[in-house]
């Protein structure tokens, strides 16, 4: 659950309990239409999937002529979180990863994500997203991740692809 306050078509805040804007698959994962397709590789192992989190931010949309449209979202998030030493992450990946849905952060530091989508076209879309924050319960760990989407449709036929990475170093001001 989530509140949004439609102030204007350019910026609406929306605090509470969100999905997070990391890659096109998570803000559609609930979609009718993947009840017998399996999850893509990247939501399996690089991006959790179905990752939602307790957060406040903005959305919005611009037009930027006749047929040309940007829109984004961004969160400041409690952020992904693992147990206390990281182990989730070093024997499952990012997969086993997700967000506490709650009010207490798991390390005490926010984490930011966001996306931003351009539309040049009628049926193309082209979107970036990003997230960075600590990981670790202890904060001595910092996870980044990155995601490109596309998806293009003309009348019955369509294509869509997303690409994302992820690294996550250990913060050297915690030796």
């Amino acid at each position: 659950a989530y509140l949004e306050y439609r102030l204007h078509k350019a910026f609406n805040p929306r605090a509470g309990i969100i999905i997070a804007p990391l890659g096109r698959f998570n803000l559609y994962h609930d979609s009718n239409l993947l009840d017998i397709t399996p999850r893509p590789l990247v939501s399996s192992f690089i991006i959790p999937s179905t990752y939602s989190d307790s957060g406040i931010g903005a959305l919005g949309s611009f037009d930027l002529g006749k047929s040309v449209k940007l829109s984004y979202e961004g969160y400041v998030v409690n952020g992904l979180r693992s147990d206390e030493e990281g182990e989730i992450v070093r024997e499952a990946g990012l997969a086993e990863s997700k967000g506490l849905n709650k009010l207490v952060d798991n390390n005490g530091q926010k984490a930011a994500v966001g996306r931003i989508v351009l539309s040049p076209a009628l049926g193309l879309e082209l979107g970036a997203s990003g997230y960075r924050g600590k990981h670790d319960a202890r904060g001595f760990y910092d996870l980044s991740i990155w995601a490109f989407d596309g998806r293009y449709q003309y009348k019955g036929f369509q294509v869509q692809g997303e690409y994302a990475r992820s690294a996550m170093q250990r913060d050297q001001s915690s030796d």
